[in-house]
């Protein structure tokens, strides 16, 4: 069988990340629908050609993400190893998935989850699954092009295998990229996010560079401050500078004993936990937290 060129052509949106997750999820459902309908069974070299087509053209993090909830097929919110091996060796598995699954062996380590002491096996969270692939959502450099910058890395630490280098130096900290990996994933509620951002600056971080949908690099500045002088309270803030150089609120909120709630706006009424002008621009911002 030869992958019909025009479905993986029609994957070509998800490269720009500005589709919902929903729009997103359901093209590759139909890209994997209309692949079963032609009833040929893919080969060795079908899944070798899309997988490497796709991570030429940059979309393949893209479609890993879409194809989680194939991969996981438990539906415990986790990804193990076992999982994996099941994808690739199982006939039924929906195309993209099996492409997604082969992309996955060898890298399912890299991603920060946990050994299950028992048995060894590996495990990853969603979260951490996807801020892992978001780092990597850039295309391959063509001959002649100038690669992507790549992360900062702590002065005396080897960087992370697979990790993307960005213009700010990143906390490196295991605690620390947890925090980052909330904020990145796009899951955690507005609550979850505040208290990621109240926790970057207890360990004094000021600015971590974000990736969006998209793969591109945000830069962000964290500012917790207290509302008034000698209150319990603090305004919680994470801007982002947008393609003008100028910031703009991503996440806002009043902080009090771990509990977080909107902040006011001058007519009283409460403001969104996310920027305006930023949900304005970028409607489907996995950086928002807002649901697509």
């Amino acid at each position: 069988m030869a992958v019909p060129q025009e479905q993986l052509d029609r994957l070509q949106p998800e490269r720009s990340g500005d589709r919902s997750r929903e729009a997103s999820e359901s093209l590759q459902r139909d890209v994997n629908e209309t692949i079963r309908a032609s009833g040929a069974r893919p080969g060795a070299a079908d899944y070798h050609n899309a997988t490497e087509q796709l991570q030429r053209s940059g979309i393949l993090p893209n479609v890993m993400i879409g194809q989680f909830g194939n991969l996981d097929r438990d539906r415990s919110g986790t990804l193990t190893e076992t999982e994996v091996r099941q994808a690739i060796n199982d006939r039924n598995t929906p195309f993209l998935a099996g492409v997604a699954a082969r992309g996955l062996r060898g890298t399912l380590r890299e991603m920060g989850g946990t050994v299950d002491p028992s048995t060894g096996e590996y495990s990853v969270t969603r979260n951490q699954y996807e801020a892992f692939l978001r780092r990597r959502q850039q295309p391959e450099a063509r001959p002649g092009e100038t690669p992507a910058p790549l992360e900062a890395t702590a002065p005396g630490q080897q960087p992370r295998p697979g990790a993307s280098r960005l213009p700010e130096a990143a906390p490196q900290t295991p605690e620390a990229q947890r925090q980052i990996d909330i904020l990145q994933s796009g899951r955690g509620t507005p609550q979850e996010r505040l208290a990621a951002v109240t926790e970057l600056a207890r360990q004094g971080v000021t600015r971590v560079t974000l990736m969006d949908s998209n793969g591109r690099a945000v830069e962000c500045r964290i500012q917790v401050e207290a509302v008034a002088r000698g209150s319990n309270r603090n305004y919680v803030h994470l801007f982002a500078r947008g393609e003008n150089g100028r910031e703009q609120i991503l996440l806002r909120g009043i902080g009090q004993d771990g509990n977080y709630t909107q902040q006011q706006q001058a007519n009283r009424q409460a403001a969104d936990y996310t920027g305006t002008n930023w949900n304005r621009a970028r409607p489907n911002s996995v950086l928002s937290g807002r649901p697509s």
